[in-house]
């Protein structure tokens, strides 16, 4: 394992990476890689599926995201440990929240409350380090490097060196290693992957334009020079940073560090908050009937059968807790004016039209339940809700 990639975007870092995370995973492997980071912006969105096919293959996934600050300046985050998780899910939560809809930040303070399990790395061009660099601000860059490895620990922060055959990069990559040489903060090599091999580089042209709003005859300086932000082979990652091979030896002891895995998901969902006494069939068996009197009005024997019917298998299949959380979000939101409305199979449900959750009576429109919930199928009901997207978050 001479090399590890610990800086690659899949196509989850929305309209900035043109590769699923399974074609990053099958090329990795078959150049020879034994880890792979996956790091895209600002989100996890790709995380199991990359994991997965890590396995699949035979090749250690290693989580991680690059995440924007409140300035705008980007720092690329490796989780460590169970508590790396933890804390990097917060800070991208968190930024979700905080930020602007479409542009998530992360606040210097909640940063600062979230740094343990993770390794730092300073990140690309966009980075407050190289950008500071490149722009001959030496003593901003040396500034923020201090601040960095007060914040993450002497051993869990690098700077990191890319090159892409471009005369910056080169002139960057010199700087850093004069200032990691001058601070004694170590050096790691990454290729800032955006598209599994070089054939995606048309594609991720085209992301990039239609994340501009421009065609690719006005884009000019919007698309990346050349096809160097592919995955490369060790030995190629190993010639282009010979001047600085201890940055390229750094990639595998990170990696070696990096033992999270997402394995043996736990999908059982949290318990419902009940009053107490409660139980959760009888209370969503009281808010169920409750519904059908506001929406029936008067209950005639084939309203009770259907409803009594489905509450029947829903609580053998032990979904009453599933129930009672999706009724939550859709009563959250009608207390609140937001719109939503949940669609799809569930609307074959009686206890669905009564709980508020669908619009739809199904026992008027002899409409199946079973397509939707059978004691015969194995994998659990799937509700689909449909809420007001300048108003999702508050949910």
């Amino acid at each position: 394992m001479a090399y590890v990639e610990l800086h690659c975007h899949s196509n989850f870092s929305f309209l900035d990476g043109a590769s699923h995370p399974e074609d990053l995973v099958k090329i990795a492997a078959e150049l020879g890689y034994e880890a792979l980071a996956l790091t895209d912006h600002n989100g996890f969105y790709g995380i199991v599926r990359f994991s997965q096919a890590a396995r699949k293959h035979g090749i250690k996934p290693i989580s991680g995201a690059e995440i924007t600050l409140d300035d705008g300046h980007h720092l690329l985050l490796l989780v460590k440990d169970a508590a790396g998780y933890a804390n990097l899910s917060q800070l991208l939560s968190r930024a979700q929240l905080a930020g602007v809809k479409g542009d998530p930040r992360v606040t210097e303070e909640i940063l600062g409350a979230h740094t343990e399990g993770l390794i730092a790395l300073s990140g690309c061009c966009r980075g407050i380090i190289p950008s500071a660099l490149l722009k001959g601000d030496p003593d901003s860059a040396r500034r923020a490097a201090r601040q960095y490895r007060q914040l993450f620990g002497a051993d869990d922060f690098f700077l990191e060196l890319q090159h892409h055959n471009l005369p910056d990069h080169e002139r960057l990559c010199r700087a850093l290693a004069d200032l990691g040489r001058e601070l004694d903060i170590p050096l790691v090599a990454t290729n800032n992957v955006h598209h599994a091999g070089s054939d995606g580089r048309r594609l991720q042209d085209v992301l990039t334009c239609i994340k501009n709003h421009t065609t690719l005859d006005k884009a000019e300086g919007l698309l990346y020079p050349n096809a160097e932000r592919r995955l490369k082979s060790p030995e190629a990652m190993a010639r282009r940073f010979e001047a600085w091979s201890d940055a390229v030896a750094n990639t595998v002891a990170i990696a070696e560090r990096c033992r999270f895995v997402l394995e043996g998901l736990d999908t059982s969902l949290p318990d419902f908050p009940l009053p107490n006494g409660e139980y959760n069939f009888n209370y969503l068996r009281r808010l169920t009937y409750r519904g059908a009197r506001e929406r029936y009005g008067t209950l005639t024997t084939q309203v009770v059968r259907q409803i009594d019917h489905e509450l029947r298998i829903i609580g053998k299949l032990h979904l009453s807790g599933y129930f009672l959380i999706v009724w939550d979000i859709t009563n959250f939101c009608r207390d609140n004016g937001i719109l939503c409305q949940g669609r799809g199979s569930a609307a074959n449900s009686a206890v669905c039209y009564c709980l508020g959750i669908t619009a739809v009576d199904p026992i008027k429109l002899k409409l199946l339940f079973e397509r939707f919930i059978s004691e015969e199928r194995t994998e659990p009901p799937d509700i689909d809700i449909d809420i007001a997207n300048n108003r999702r978050e508050e949910v």
